[in-house]
């Protein structure tokens, strides 16, 4: 056990964490907002980004009978409303979303949501939904790893370094690359990548990593479920020029919209980071029609200060045990750091 889990499940047990949320949430209000990713049992068989799990089955229903026991959960709407009608939201308020739009965000998240009456909001790049494909962070991923496709790996290889990719140790060192150059060429890379596997009829296996349908994500929208955008291709936005940001922005909008015949005011930033999405981004969002935008920036939003559109979140990560999470709700100077 790390030093963090075992100060976690110190707290716990003394019951210090409620002694100090209760004097937190009543001296500074805030909106605590959850980031997940993927809810999934997996195995060693698993081809994909673990560190894209969030939790099991198991720790995300612990985790969610822990917020209902304890926190306030609310809905997009009910932020945006505080935030531009100045509505006043309940003490320990509390926002549930996840990224991407996994297939395990219906089969196993949907399900304990609805079971325990808890709400969420699911992120959605439009362009995947209902594709049967890998998104194309778990594509490289998936073909970077694969041990025994020796083909596949070299076919990846091969155009990265032509693309000025050459410094390749890692995994880690292919993302650095995707993730900072321009959109362009990360599509052209992504598109040679899936033209040559299946030239050399190489098999995508997308069991594992396959993004939901619009008839899943109708439903849950109809049974009170929030859907927003997380771009049309999963672009790191501030690597678009300003056409493919506004295309990114404004048509998953539309799409989303027409799917589940409601209007969509929220966007998570693909990735998130300080340098994954600028002023032109925020402003583009807002002329789309947003009304309040996600990073992946750790923290929590105060309410003498919050900001519409850059909006903190706490990662919640497959090695957050439920001791580490009850703490990183409670004392946020000491555990809201992955």
């Amino acid at each position: 056990m790390d030093v963090r889990s075992l100060l976690a499940s110190c707290i716990v047990k003394t019951k210090i964490h409620k002694i100090y949320s209760s004097i937190y949430h009543n001296v500074m209000p805030s909106v605590t907002v959850l980031a997940y990713h993927r809810i999934k049992n997996i195995n060693s068989d698993f081809l994909y980004d673990r560190e894209l799990i969030s939790a099991s089955t198991a720790s995300f229903e612990a985790q969610i009978k822990y917020i209902k026991n304890n926190f306030n959960v609310i809905t997009c709407k009910e932020l945006s409303d505080a935030i531009y009608s100045n509505k006043k939201l309940p003490k320990k308020s509390l926002l549930i979303t996840f990224d991407d739009g996994f297939d395990d965000n219906y089969i196993n998240a949907y399900p304990i949501l609805k079971s325990h009456n808890i709400p969420a909001a699911f992120f959605v790049s439009s362009g995947y939904i209902d594709s049967q494909l890998p998104y194309w962070f778990d594509l490289i991923y998936m073909v970077y790893t694969q041990q025994n496709n020796e083909v596949a790996y070299n076919i990846l290889i091969s155009i990265l370094n032509s693309s000025g990719c050459e410094n390749i140790f890692n995994i880690h060192d292919v993302f650095r690359f995707m993730k900072k150059i321009p959109n362009t060429l990360r599509e052209d890379i992504v598109s040679k990548l899936m033209q040559d596997l299946r030239n050399n009829n190489i098999e995508i296996h997308t069991e594992q990593s396959k993004p939901m349908s619009w008839s899943q994500i109708s439903e849950m929208s109809n049974n009170g479920f929030d859907i927003g955008s997380h771009t049309v291709n999963h672009p790191i936005l501030a690597t678009c020029n300003t056409h493919e940001m506004n295309y990114e922005l404004l048509q998953s909008k539309k799409t989303i919209e027409k799917s589940v015949g409601k209007n969509i005011i929220s966007i998570a930033y693909p990735n998130g980071g300080v340098s994954d999405y600028n002023a032109e981004t925020i402003e583009l969002a807002k002329k789309a029609g947003y009304k309040i935008g996600f990073s992946y920036i750790t923290g929590r939003n105060y309410m003498n200060n919050i900001e519409a559109f850059d909006l903190k979140r706490l990662h919640v990560e497959e090695f957050t045990n439920l001791d580490n999470f009850i703490c990183k709700l409670s004392i946020p100077r000491l555990f809201d750091q992955t």
